[in-house]
């Protein structure tokens, strides 16, 4: 079964399947689980009041990001330029090395930010990539 709520920003549905798998033949209800499923309908009912905002910081000489209509073009160090289609619930404000991304979809929302710091994750060393702020 399902969770679909419709609001001013559109509409959200969330998937809750009453049994999850936890290893190979092992099932674990949906009351067990309750804490997480809890978790997920507060970001689905919070999503209707405001939105869910994440800041995602570049490191590094030369790391640049700019964004053009539904797309955001990044430089990290690459030989290239990494073209990302950036979904239309997703709002991206710049701020010189500073993105700022908002959404009122939290699982897209973070979805899309651990995407783009996969790209370029954060050296040992000198810290050079996408950081979390």
């Amino acid at each position: 079964f399902y969770f679909r709520i419709s609001s001013f920003s559109g509409i959200l549905r969330l998937w809750i399947n009453p049994f999850y798998k936890l290893y190979r033949d092992l099932y674990v209800s949906l009351f067990k689980q309750w804490g997480t499923t809890r978790k997920y309908l507060y970001y689905l009912l919070s999503g209707m009041y405001g939105f869910f905002k994440c800041k995602l910081q570049l490191f590094g000489l030369g790391y640049r990001f700019y964004v053009r209509s539904n797309f955001m073009l990044l430089k990290l160090g690459y030989s290239h330029v990494l073209k990302l289609r950036v979904p239309l619930n997703l709002k991206i404000k710049k701020k010189k090395n500073l993105m700022i991304l908002y959404s009122y979809n939290f699982f897209l929302l973070r979805w899309f930010s651990l995407f783009v710091r996969s790209l370029k994750k954060p050296g040992v060393y000198h810290g050079k990539g996408v950081k979390f702020k």
